[in-house]
């Protein structure tokens, strides 16, 4: 039987005020032997929202993530409500071909929101989409989980310090 690697991976987004000045940021982690390898970026963004940021955060996270010789999963924490139940109809789980949370009913609503205004960050979704439909062709199962944010969680607080970092300084 051939065990699959699992990784770990956090994404967050901060916004100051919201909107206004915002960054986002992830880490994902890589063990080898004793030791942890992680990669990171951060950004930002002058113009922007808490969402926007924290969802720029997954898709940016999403695209790090390379095609490997044998297939491998991905574990992504995220603080982010919106994320989360965007892409997966529960608090915790596999995403699949597509994501199956909220975005579907969006997708199905044309991007339109109650009186015909344009859904907010409608097209980082659809990025996000090709992202999750990219990961399930090139075998990279990838599975969302909440973590409670600012409760001490070393993942969590080091997208979150990379989140912050990432604001433009004005």
């Amino acid at each position: 039987m051939i065990r699959t690697k699992i990784f770990h991976a956090f994404t967050d987004g901060s916004c100051k005020p919201n909107p206004g000045l915002g960054g986002w940021g992830w880490v994902f982690m890589l063990p080898i032997g004793n030791t942890t390898i992680r990669f990171m970026d951060c950004g930002g963004k002058n113009r922007t929202t808490n969402n926007e940021m924290e969802l720029t955060a997954m898709l940016k996270c999403m695209q790090f993530l390379p095609k490997k010789n044998a297939p491998y999963k991905v574990i992504i924490f995220t603080d982010s409500q919106y994320v989360l139940l965007g892409l997966v109809s529960k608090e915790n789980g596999v995403v699949g071909q597509y994501p199956h949370g909220r975005y579907r009913s969006w997708e199905l609503d044309k991007w339109k929101v109650k009186g015909g205004k344009d859904r907010p960050n409608s097209l980082l979704w659809q990025k996000v989409d090709q992202e999750c439909r990219r990961c399930f062709k090139d075998e990279i199962e990838l599975e969302i989980k909440w973590v409670k944010g600012h409760a001490g969680d070393e993942g969590n607080e080091l997208a979150d310090y990379l989140a912050n970092k990432g604001v433009p300084k004005n």
